[in-house]
C-alpha cells in the first residue's frame, strides 16, 4: 500500500510540476539567474556523477533539520535550553512544551511543521485535525507563538506548505506553484521565489534543488556561487543532511540511502519507515515500526514492545510518536513519548502540568 501511495504521490508531483510551466511548456526553470555560472553543465549520463565536495562548505555536525524531513507532519522541535516542543496527538495536535519534568500547553490549535527560532515557535495550522498517516507535506497558515508571553499571531494571510525556518528566514513551498521554494517576509507578507524543489534541505551554503528534463529530474547542490550535479538516477524523498552526509528514502526501491558529501560514496540500507540520529548513531524504524540502531552493517532492534510512526531527536534524547491499536475503540491511537537511554518510554501526551508517566 505504501509503495502504491508513493507512486501516486510522485505522479501528483509531476502533474504539479507540469502545471508550473509557461505557455511554451518549458518547465526547466532555473534557480536565481545570478547563481548560474558560465561553467554550469548538466550531465546526460545515467551514471552517478557526484564525486564529493569541500567538506568545509557543509555542516558536519548534528542538524536540527533532521526533524524537518519532507512528507511528514514535523511534530517536534527544540531550543538551546533543553526544552522541546511537540504537537500532542492525544489533544488534537495542540502545541505543548516540555522542560524535562512537566509539559505545558502553548497553543490550543492543531500545530505542525514546528520550528524554533529566537524565543518563538513557528508552525502551520488550518484549525482542523491532521491525519498523521498521510505521507505528504502538509499545508496551512503560518503562525508564531512567543514562548515567554504566550502570545500567538498569524504571520501570513495565504497558506504555504512544509514551512522551515533557517537562521530566522522562513522558507516554504508555494501553494500555487507546487515545485518552487519561496522565502517569506514575516512582516510584509511578501515572498521571493528561489528555486525548484519539493523539499527544503540545506547543508552549509548549499540547498537541494532540481531541474526537470525530458526523461528524468536532475538534483543539485546549489548556492549563490556554485551549482553541483548531485543525483541524476533517483528521486530523493524524506531527505536531510546530517554529519556531513545526505540521507534520503529512494523513490525507486524505498530503501534508506546515504551519500557521503566529502567522498561521494553511496550506500543503500534496508527499507525503513523513518529515521533520526542520536550521539552520531543512526536510528531507524524498520518495516515493522520497531526502533533499530544501525551498527555500520546491520539494523539492531532495540526493543519490540513499542511501535512508532515517527522518531525525532534533539541529539540528547530520542522522541517518537508511539502508535498502539485500541481494541475497545478499534482505532489506532498515537502518543508523543520520550525514549530513554534504556529504551523505556515516558508518555508526554495528555500530561499538562503533571509529571509525565513512565512505561
Amino acid at each position: 500500500m505504501k509503495r502504491v501511495y508513493y507512486n501516486l504521490l510522485l505522479l501528483l508531483f509531476l502533474i504539479n510540476l507540469c502545471g508550473c510551466s509557461n505557455n511554451n511548456n518549458d518547465i526547466s526553470v532555473h534557480i536565481n539567474e545570478e547563481s548560474i555560472t558560465e561553467n554550469t553543465t548538466v550531465s546526460t549520463s545515467s551514471e552517478p556523477v557526484f564525486t564529493g565536495l569541500n567538506i568545509q562548505d557543509t555542516d558536519t555536525d548534528f542538524s536540527p533539520l533532521v526533524n524537518k524531513k519532507s512528507m511528514n507532519h514535523q511534530l517536534f522541535c527544540y531550543d538551546d535550553n533543553g526544552n522541546i516542543y511537540f504537537s500532542d496527538p492525544m489533544n488534537n495536535y495542540s502545541l505543548y512544551s516540555y522542560d524535562g519534568t512537566k509539559t505545558k500547553l502553548l497553543a490550543d490549535v492543531p500545530a505542525y511543521c514546528l520550528n524554533y527560532y529566537d524565543g518563538k515557535i513557528y508552525f502551520l495550522s488550518e484549525n482542523k485535525i491532521i491525519n498523521i498517516e498521510d505521507r505528504i507535506s502538509p499545508e496551512g497558515y503560518p503562525f508564531e507563538c512567543d514562548i515567554g508571553s504566550g502570545e500567538m499571531s498569524q504571520i501570513r494571510e495565504r497558506k504555504i506548505t512544509g514551512m522551515t525556518v533557517i537562521d530566522g528566514e522562513i522558507y516554504g513551498i508555494n501553494e500555487e506553484n507546487a515545485c518552487y521554494v519561496y522565502r517569506y517576509d514575516r512582516t510584509s507578507d511578501t515572498e521571493e521565489k528561489l528555486f525548484n524543489s519539493f523539499d527544503i534541505a540545506k547543508a552549509g551554503k548549499y540547498f537541494l534543488t532540481f531541474e526537470p528534463g525530458a526523461d528524468r529530474i536532475d538534483f543539485y547542490l546549489e548556492s549563490k556561487d556554485d551549482k553541483i550535479l548531485f543525483i541524476n538516477d533517483d528521486i530523493p524523498l524524506n531527505s536531510c543532511f546530517c554529519y556531513g552526509k545526505f540521507y534520503y528514502k529512494s523513490q525507486s526501491d524505498y530503501a534508506l540511502k546515504v551519500i557521503d558529501l566529502q567522498s561521494g560514496e553511496r550506500k543503500s540500507l534496508d527499507g525503513s519507515a523513518d529515521y533520526s540520529f542520536l550521539n552520531g548513531d543512526l536510528y531507524v524504524l524498520n518495516n515493522d515500526h520497531h526502533l533499530c540502531r544501525y551498527d555500520g552493517n546491520d539494523f539492531i532492534i532495540m526493543e519490540e514492545m513499542n511501535q512508532y510512526e515517527y522518531i525525532y531527536s534533539d541529539n540528547k534524547n530520542l522522541f517518537g510518536i508511539k502508535k498502539e491499536y485500541s481494541l475497545s475503540a478499534r482505532v489506532m491511537e498515537y502518543f508523543f513519548v520520550k525514549i530513554n537511554g534504556d529504551f523505556s518510554i515516558e508518555i508526554l501526551s495528555g500530561n499538562e502540568g503533571d509529571q509525565c508517566s513512565e512505561k
